[in-house]
């Protein structure tokens, strides 16, 4: 049997009803954008995704942006290409100066880093508008949090704000990060107003039935391998524990326990799931999610904890 390559399984995307919640808020985006330019639309034009790290947040959005083709690079009436879609990692920290150059550099426009606030705004927002950006994506954009002083915060605020009030551009902008980013919505009502939101919610126990579809999925229809675990093994709650409840890092665990059984050649059981849960959070043997009595009482993120206990010598 020849084995998958790593590249080839890990670009092979898995389908989830969160991804019918995404194209309804990037339908109605692109429509509102296609309204606007005639004369109409609304003035909500951002859309906020929140989640944990390790939910699937960036790797859903990439799916999307690459297979709808209102994403896609076109040629202008100039014979110019023109890209719709601006898509970048917020600078850290994140304030107007800063994420003002990341979205200019980001467009490979040279800018001076002496220019005022005002100057880089206005330069940004001519270039979104002469280069036909629609859309902006901006990615753990909880950065902006760093920035420190409220102040700083609100005018970041100020400069969302301000992003979608282009005149005569219905720029339209997405915004993923961390729950704290709630925070930065929360704190401007106006910013709100002019936005949805969607979450990328933990998985809990109740989500058992969708694991064990997810995971038998990847198992026998992407690596073609012969499961060796038994019903009370319990492995599916035992994955979104060890997962924290992370969508994203639960499928990475599974694909990497296939890839352990075939590199031993023996069946998928709780063996090569508790290999790769050793070796991604260095626990010792009883926290080891796989094989504990008390699973479900163990929280990933302390897996190291045993290295502090007590006091701290040398």
């Amino acid at each position: 049997m020849t084995l998958p390559t790593k590249a080839h399984i890990r670009n092979h995307y898995i389908r989830t009803k969160r991804d019918d919640e995404l194209s309804a808020h990037l339908d109605w985006m692109v429509q509102n954008a296609k309204e606007c330019l005639e004369g109409g639309g609304g003035k909500q034009r951002c859309l906020f995704i929140l989640g944990q790290s390790g939910t699937g947040k960036t790797r859903t959005l990439l799916e999307h942006f690459k297979n709808r083709p209102e994403f896609q690079p076109y040629e202008g009436e100039g014979g110019e290409v023109v890209s719709p879609l601006l898509s970048l990692e917020a600078p850290s920290p994140c304030n107007t100066k800063t994420l003002a150059s990341a979205l200019l550099t980001a467009m490979h426009i040279p800018h001076h880093g002496r220019l005022s606030e005002y100057q880089l705004s206005a330069m940004l927002k001519r270039q979104l508008r002469e280069r036909g950006v629609l859309f902006v994506h901006i990615d753990e954009m909880q950065h902006v949090l760093s920035s420190g002083t409220r102040k700083n915060i609100q005018s970041v605020q100020d400069v969302l704000k301000s992003l979608v009030q282009v005149e005569g551009w219905p720029l339209h902008t997405i915004y993923s990060g961390m729950p704290e980013l709630a925070v930065f919505l929360e704190g401007d009502r106006q910013l709100a107003n002019r936005s949805r939101v969607m979450r990328f919610q933990l998985l809990s126990e109740k989500h058992v039935p969708f694991v064990e579809q997810t995971v038998t999925e990847i198992v026998t229809a992407h690596f073609q391998i012969t499961p060796g675990w038994k019903d009370n093994d319990e492995l599916y709650a035992k994955l979104i524990v060890a997962a924290s409840g992370s969508l994203g890092t639960l499928i990475e665990m599974v694909q990497e326990a296939c890839f352990h059984a075939l590199s031993e050649n023996t069946c998928l059981n709780l063996k090569s799931f508790q290999a790769v849960y050793f070796s991604k959070t260095g626990c010792i043997p009883q926290d080891n999610v796989f094989t504990a009595r008390n699973w479900r009482e163990i929280i990933p993120s302390n897996s190291l904890a045993d290295l502090h206990r007590g006091n701290i010598k040398g």
